[in-house]
Order: structure tokens, then C-alpha cells, then sequence
């Protein structure tokens, strides 16, 4: 019979998810270890290495170690060649590695919330609402701090970008006080910051390849040369280096949290996938439009990008990934700029 089944792919037992992701939350197995492949195995893999397992418990001599062996590498096929539920798994896994870390916490964490996401319109309106405020009071302290060391900086980006810094650390501490104080919920898992799939490697290929899509659509758009504010924030090279950095690192985390982390999700859960993905998007791009002088191509461009984002976000169930994939996108950016000397491409 087991020869039978490795003439195709072999059918999964039906399991509910649930029952899979509640079972998983108890200490398991590590059925990647049990099949002998990494954790970033592709659905190929996973199947080479089933059915090279199947072969050998043919060959073996049969008694109860031997079944009882081969159970274990059954129920690790039937989870981790399908995607719902190998993320299901996944992500149990990291919640409870997470709880056995923190079991001492002064706050119960739950590893996992009932009806995610679990925070409602009422919290995205408190969150987008203190960004303002929060971006204000960064800016207010970077001045008093420059005031009262007698600093001056020769470029407004110099003083942008650590104002826009601790502006983000304030938004985000507020969004942590929520997560943890009214709901009772562990911040990075709740805002699904676990390991991304597939790799990171072809998640950076595909922010390569979206920052060149891109720029083909906009020259397809024919996006118009203006001055703009961004590149008046990119007049020299100190600010070029800072706005870099900022670009590839903190940027992207922090928008990627906030947009496809935190309000993603509800609009997902009201709307649906697509339409989640899109009404997330359009606010990602009005954000951007400013930096561009208004011009409603840049803001496609980057409505378009926040799509792709929003797609990884939901298609790897991992936050990181979208973030990653959007770090590699902005670093793409500012290749060019570098390659160009100076000279911003008028297409994005």
C-alpha cells in the first residue's frame, strides 16, 4: 500500500486547522527534523524527502519501532506539505518557544488570540490618530535637544530623520502599551513578526524585482520631473547616507508594522483579501504623496508597491517578509541614486 501512494503526491489526511494549530501549540515533535529537511524547505523538497523516507521504511525490516517511526514522518508530510497548515504550525511553534522564554512575565500572554486579528477599528483610530501628535512631540524633542547641547546641522534631513526616529518610537511604544496592557497579547506575535517564507533571499529577489517593475510603470506613466520636497531632503551627500540607511532599516519596519501589521488585518477580516490588501495600500500611498509635491503618479507608483507589500504580507502569513521585501525595494532606490550621482530617477 505505501508503494502505491508514492506513485503521485500523496493526499493529506483531512485535519481541521484548528485542531492542527491547537495540537501544535502543545510541545510537538519537530516534524522538520523528522523528514530531514530546514525549516525554509520548498513544497519540492518536503515531497523528495517523504517519499525518499517511504522507500526506505520499505526496504527496512518491519516490526513496531519501525511503524511507529514512520507514523511520525506521515503526520510531518501531512502538516508541512500543506500551506495552511504548516503556517499554522509554524506559527505555534514560535508562540511557544516565545511562552517558554517569558513564562515568568508579570503579564499572561496568550499564544494565541481568539478571532484575529483581535483589536478593532476603534484601535486603528487611536493608533493613525496619535501618529500626528506622536511625530510633533519627536520633532519638538530632537530641537530641544539640539537647543540645549548648542548643535547645528547644515541640512534639514540632519534634523528630519531623528526627529521622525523617536516620533515612530513614540507611536509604537503607545501601540505596545495596547497589545500588552488592555489586551494582554505578546507585541511582535500579535503583529505576526515571525520567520518569513519563502527565504530571505527570494524575498529580497522579489523587492528587486518589483523596484524594477516599478520603474518601468512609471516610465509607462511617463511620471513627470518636478521638484519635489524628497529631493531637496537629498541635496547632499550626509543626507543622502542618512536617508539611506533610514530607508533600508527603520522605514521599512516601521510602515510594514503599521500598515500591513496592524491594519491589514481588520480590513482583511471586513472585506477580504483583495480588497483588505488595497484599502491598506491607498493610505501607504497618500503618506508618500507629500515627498512627491502631490503628484498623483508618484502616489500610484507607490500605492502599487504597498499592493505588492500587502501580497507578501498576506500570502507568507509573516510580517518580516513584508518588510524585508520592502527594505530591498528602497535599497534598489538609492543603488540607483548612487549609480546616478546624484541625479534622482524622474521615474519614481
Amino acid at each position: 500500500m505505501l508503494g502505491a501512494r508514492c506513485q503521485g503526491k500523496p493526499k493529506p489526511h483531512t485535519w481541521n486547522l484548528t485542531t492542527v494549530t491547537l495540537q501544535c501549540m502543545a510541545p510537538k515533535p519537530d516534524y522538520y527534523e523528522t523528514l530531514g529537511v530546514p525549516k525554509n524547505a520548498s513544497a519540492e523538497e518536503i515531497l523528495a524527502a517523504y517519499r525518499k523516507l517511504v522507500e526506505a521504511h520499505q526496504e527496512a525490516q518491519a516490526d513496531m519501532a519501525a511503524e511507529e517511526h514512520f507514523r511520525a514522518v506521515q503526520e510531518a508530510y501531512d502538516i508541512l506539505s500543506d500551506a495552511e497548515r504548516r503556517r499554522a504550525y509554524d506559527q505555534a511553534s514560535m508562540q511557544n518557544d516565545f511562552s517558554a522564554e517569558h513564562q515568568q512575565a508579570e503579564i499572561p500572554l496568550t499564544a494565541r488570540p481568539d478571532g484575529y486579528p483581535f483589536w478593532s477599528y476603534a484601535d486603528l483610530v487611536v493608533f493613525f490618530g496619535l501618529a500626528f501628535p506622536c511625530l510633533l512631540l519627536g520633532a519638538a524633542l530632537v530641537k530641544v535637544f539640539l537647543w540645549a547641547f548648542h548643535l547645528r546641522v547644515h541640512a534639514i534631513a540632519l534634523e528630519l530623520v531623528p526627529a521622525q526616529f523617536v516620533g515612530y518610537g513614540l507611536l509604537f511604544f503607545a501601540l505596545y502599551l495596547l497589545l500588552r496592557l488592555h489586551y494582554r497579547r505578546p507585541f511582535w506575535l500579535s503583529l505576526k513578526w515571525v520567520p518569513a517564507r519563502p527565504g530571505v533571499p527570494r524575498i529580497i529577489l522579489y523587492g528587486f524585482v518589483l523596484a524594477f517593475g516599478i520603474a518601468l510603470l512609471g516610465s509607462v506613466l511617463r511620471t513627470p520631473d518636478v521638484q519635489t520636497p524628497m529631493k531637496q531632503l537629498l541635496s547632499d551627500r550626509s543626507s543622502v547616507i542618512l536617508i539611506a540607511i533610514f530607508a533600508v532599516t527603520l522605514g521599512p519596519i516601521c510602515e510594514e508594522l503599521a500598515f500591513r501589521g496592524f491594519l491589514q488585518p481588520v480590513l482583511v477580516r471586513s472585506f477580504g483579501a483583495v480588497a483588505g490588501i488595497v484599502l491598506a495600500a491607498i493610505p501607504f500611498g497618500l503618506l508618500h504623496l507629500s515627498q512627491y509635491g502631490g503628484s498623483w503618479r508618484h502616489g500610484l507608483l507607490i500605492t502599487v508597491a504597498g499592493i505588492a507589500f500587502g501580497c507578501m504580507r498576506h500570502l507568507s502569513g509573516s510580517t518580516r517578509a513584508a518588510a524585508i521585501m520592502h527594505s530591498a525595494y528602497n535599497f534598489i532606490f538609492f543603488a540607483t541614486l548612487f549609480s546616478q550621482k546624484g541625479n534622482l530617477p524622474t521615474s519614481w
